[in-house]
């Protein structure tokens, strides 16, 4: 069995990781999560697909977090607990990342509160593998309190598998069937959250990683942009992650300061050639128009069609989505 020493060197501090390579690489940034990080862990060691190995970045917690994650790493020889101080979730992630099985095919950064489905990986790596041009899949999920009991929350419950994307009149939904989702529809939906998204190594090696400037959400669709302009992206509408919802939630003022750091990074981007910046300025427009159409429905999606006709006038009045 093939295995490497890898030294991490953070700020201060240093480790020495022996490991063996896995096909999936899972990174989990923890920040004083340890009533949670205990049943994240648990539901990746469920997973009817075991070749995977899971890195558990600590990132300064306060409370007991580093404690609860080394416990678990001290009876699976796949879990490795690292600790370093606090940088934030971004610069968890990267470090977790620059750590991680270089020879492994895919990787999921899941979120130290969230938990999979125990087919979770073996449905979304055979759908990768079935796929070899595809760069990120992901799939749908099922919201949860701190008890990890079923949430009905009717924006995720009725909207959730809607995805909207431009359309000559304005916007409509994409088919159930359609497997690809356009960038317009990424930016705007915020549906490739972290520990719903699938993806393959290469892809992940072609963008510059997690934006550690980003703050509030920003970093999970900046990083969907930046794969989709390498590589096709990919929805399994099936709900593989229990994802844990709390007090604070994501609000229509978030979505504007959201739109608000793409645009400041994503606008005037020199790398990006003119295809690929009209791709990108187009989307951001979008992403606009879908936010005033979530505040006249009140706060969320809607799939009903009377909700998409006055959409689809509304984004007409707002002109066009393209140049």
């Amino acid at each position: 069995m093939n295995s490497r020493v890898v030294e991490a060197v953070f700020p201060s501090q240093t480790n020495t990781l022996l490991w063996c390579v896995a096909r999936l690489s899972i990174i989990s940034p923890c920040y004083n999560s340890a009533r949670f990080i205990g049943r994240t862990i648990e539901s990746v060691q469920a997973q009817t697909f075991t070749d995977w190995e899971h890195v558990v970045v600590d990132d300064g917690s306060t409370d007991d977090s580093a404690a609860v994650v080394a416990s678990y790493a001290a009876r699976d020889r796949r879990i490795h607990a690292v600790r370093q101080p606090n940088g934030h979730v971004c610069n968890a992630r990267n470090n977790g990342f620059a750590i991680s099985s270089s020879g492994s095919e895919y990787l999921l950064f899941l979120d130290a509160d969230d938990m999979l489905e125990p087919h979770a990986i073996e449905t979304m790596l055979a759908y990768l593998d079935a796929h070899k041009d595809v760069g990120l899949a992901y799939c749908s999920l099922r919201p949860v309190d701190h008890l990890d009991q079923d949430l009905h929350v009717p924006e995720f419950a009725e909207s959730w598998h809607v995805r909207y994307a431009p359309t000559p009149d304005g916007l409509g939904p994409l088919a159930a069937d359609q497997a690809e989702t356009p960038l317009s529809s990424l930016v705007a939906s915020f549906r490739a959250l972290p520990s719903t998204a699938f993806i393959r190594r290469s892809a992940y090696q072609a963008t510059a990683g997690w934006d550690e400037t980003f703050r509030e959400g920003a970093e999970d669709v900046d990083l969907a942009v930046q794969l989709a302009l390498h590589a096709p992206v990919h929805f399994v509408p099936e709900r593989l992650v229990r994802y844990r919802r709390h007090d604070t939630n994501f609000s229509n003022s978030d979505f504007a300061r959201v739109i608000e750091q793409l645009d400041r990074k994503w606008w005037n981007h020199r790398l990006l050639g003119r295809t690929r910046r009209r791709s990108v300025r187009a989307a951001l427009r979008f992403a606009r128009r879908v936010r005033y159409l979530r505040l006249l429905r009140g706060g969320h999606d809607s799939a009903h069609p009377a909700s998409a006709t006055v959409g689809t006038g509304l984004l007409q009045l707002c002109g066009p989505l393209t140049g």
